[in-house]
């Protein structure tokens, strides 16, 4: 078992970080869906709430995703070409930028209505604006939800996509250790 990431493989540690933030991302997406589709309700609140909540307990993980990545880089694969590596990175980036963005504006999105930032109903972390700011709200509003969809989405799948040619067309072992 090889907890940190070597020059050729990602370690125990990137694995099992990438796959809680995976949860977090689905879960929070799912919830962001169906507050947007829902009317204006007490569910449609407490969904909202939810979402935040979570969102909070992501921002750990989410933000020890970035600089654990930042620190260690990304494995050589020697088996691919000088452009589908620079692809494969500029995708990695990219995805990381856009759940950093998310981790700011989400809390944003409540704190620029001078509300405060829900924990399960066990504390909020107050806003630091002492009033509501329209303009700025809307801005990162509108921040949040694009990068979630379409952006982050596309992402996502792209990635997915490119998961799924390195197991099957590559015949990579891509969730076996090396």
């Amino acid at each position: 078992m090889n907890l940190k990431d070597t020059h050729k493989n990602y370690g125990e540690m990137s694995l099992l970080n990438h796959w809680i933030v995976v949860i977090f991302i689905i879960a929070l997406l799912t919830l962001g869906f169906v507050y947007d589709a829902l009317p204006r309700s007490d569910a449609r609140e407490a969904i909202i709430n939810w979402h935040a909540s979570l969102g909070l307990l992501a921002i750990p993980f989410i933000t020890w995703r970035i600089f654990w990545r930042a620190k260690s880089g990304f494995p050589e694969d020697a088996e691919q070409n000088k452009l589908a590596i620079t692809i494969k990175r500029t995708m990695h980036i990219l995805l990381l930028v856009a759940i950093g963005l998310q981790i700011i504006t989400g809390p944003m999105y409540l704190w620029t209505e001078a509300e405060p930032l829900p924990f399960f109903g066990l504390f909020e972390i107050p806003s630091p604006f002492s009033e509501k700011s329209d303009w700025l709200h809307e801005a990162t509003e509108a921040l949040h939800k694009y990068v979630a969809n379409p952006i982050l989405i596309i992402l996502i799948a792209l990635h997915f996509l490119a998961a799924l040619k390195s197991i099957f067309w590559d015949k990579r072992k891509t969730f076996a250790q090396k």
